[in-house]
Formats: structure tokens, C-alpha cells, sequence
């Protein structure tokens, strides 16, 4: 029957990824509990009439082992190949993928909180893509200014990609960035007459191309994501970096 009385329908609203954090006080345990919680999760989300993908690279399990009894229950998890915990869904079992490093959004985010997995993974996207344009760099027809322009856009672009919410690197981290780095800047600087006369170090490279080094970049755009986060409340500091004055904005920040 058709209702006489109006009702207020609420807005839909859903999300799409979700993250459930959990721990144990011993690795032989961790996986119980892992277990329980996939499980649990499972029957909640049943109970309102959906269903998590379980399949490898949709719905995975991150687990950290560290401390007495890690490696025995990492070789636990791999005694029957590819890590899972088997759990209870619905009318069956299924089996949940277990990892140690987790594709989400372009980011690799590591089990134990190392950026290693990370930067390589942000190093071989781009050198990739490198690659493909070889042309392009070595294209001494083609301005200076436009292939750097287009390393930017198309390059380190994808080789700083989230760099604002990383921690501070290693040395060895560091050195893999800016080994991609400078990949590019030198296939581009061979072309340059004053290159082919003068071999210049990275640092002179840099400086005659007026670029910024991997470190300058990366302190750039985590000033630059905590201005962000700060601008609804201090929108002066937020203008000065849009207008490039870094220096005038930190110096307002620190006093």
C-alpha cells in the first residue's frame, strides 16, 4: 500500500576501503586473532547484506611478526606456499591472503613500516615510463625547458608520488631516488652543447639547470602537506607558499 505519511530518507553513503587494526602479545597467537577478526568482520558485513572480495589483492590480511617466535610463524604461514588463514564465510571456508606489503592507491604500504618496498616500487614505475620516451629525452630537436617540463609532468610525477606522508628516508633510499632522478636530467643535459665540452657532477648539473636535489624536493612537499593541513586556519602562510616564498613561510611558522 502506498504510505500517507512522508518519511525522511536519509542520504546513502558507503566506503569503499577500510582498514581493521588488531594485534597479539605473542606471534603464535597473532594469526588466532587474525582469524577471529576476518571472521567477525565477515558475519557483520553479511548481516547487512554485503559481501567482502576475499580475492588476492582485494581483501588481504597485513600481518607484522616481529620479536621471539617471528620467524617460526613466518614459516608457518609459508609451509603450504602462498600465506592465507582459512576462515568460516557464510556457508563455506575461504581462504584470506595473507602479505607482508600491500598495494592500495599507488602506494605500497610494508607489514613492518619500511619504505624499501615503496621506493622500489615508485623507482620502477618510473623508470619505466622513462623508457618509453627515450625519444623523447634524447630529442635535440625538442627545448630543454619542454623535456624537463615534461619529466616533471610525466616523470616525478609518478617517482614522488604521496612522498608528503613519507617518513625521513635512508641513505640507500635516498640514493635510489635520486639515481632515477638524474637519469632523466642527464639524458636531456647530453644534448646540451656546454654538457658535451664540460662534464659536470650532479651537483653541477643541478645547479646549471637551476633543478632541486631529491632531498629539497621531498622537505618541499611535506612543508607544503602540513601547510595544507594548517591553511583553513593560517591562510597567510598557506599564500606564501603558493607564491613560492618557502623560506618567509617557515620563518612565520617557527616564531
Amino acid at each position: 500500500p502506498i504510505a500517507t505519511t512522508s518519511v525522511v530518507v536519509p542520504d546513502v553513503s558507503f566506503v569503499d576501503d577500510g582498514v581493521i587494526l588488531f594485534s597479539a602479545s605473542k606471534n603464535e597467537s597473532l594469526v588466532p586473532v587474525a582469524k577471529e577478526v576476518a571472521e567477525t568482520s565477515a558475519i557483520v558485513f553479511l548481516r547487512h547484506g554485503l559481501r567482502p572480495n576475499w580475492k588476492k589483492g582485494k581483501s588481504e590480511m597485513l600481518l607484522a611478526l616481529i620479536g621471539p617466535g617471528s620467524s617460526q610463524a613466518i614459516f608457518d604461514l609459508y609451509a603450504e606456499g602462498q600465506p592465507h588463514i582459512d576462515i568460516e564465510y557464510g556457508d563455506g571456508e575461504v581462504a584470506v591472503v595473507v602479505c607482508f606489503a600491500y598495494k592500495h592507491l599507488g602506494t605500497k604500504t610494508a607489514a613492518l613500516g619500511s619504505f624499501s618496498p615503496e621506493i622500489k616500487y615508485r623507482v620502477a614505475c618510473t623508470a619505466t615510463t622513462r623508457k618509453e620516451l627515450a625519444r623523447v629525452w634524447a630529442a635535440s630537436g625538442v627545448d630543454a625547458e619542454v623535456r624537463l617540463g615534461l619529466a616533471r609532468s610525466l616523470l616525478w610525477s609518478k617517482l614522488f608520488y604521496n612522498a608528503c606522508t613519507w617518513h625521513p628516508l635512508s641513505v640507500a633510499q635516498l640514493g635510489q631516488l635520486h639515481s632515477e632522478y638524474m637519469k632523466v636530467i642527464r639524458a636531456i643535459a647530453k644534448q646540451q652543447a656546454w654538457r658535451i665540452q664540460d662534464p659536470l657532477t650532479d651537483v653541477q648539473l643541478l645547479r646549471k639547470l637551476k633543478l632541486p636535489g631529491v632531498q629539497a624536493i621531498l622537505a618541499r612537499v611535506r612543508l607544503t602537506f602540513i601547510v595544507r593541513l594548517l591553511a583553513n586556519e593560517c591562510r597567510f602562510v598557506f599564500d606564501l607558499f603558493q607564491k613560492g616564498h618557502y623560506q618567509k613561510a617557515i620563518d612565520y611558522l617557527q616564531n
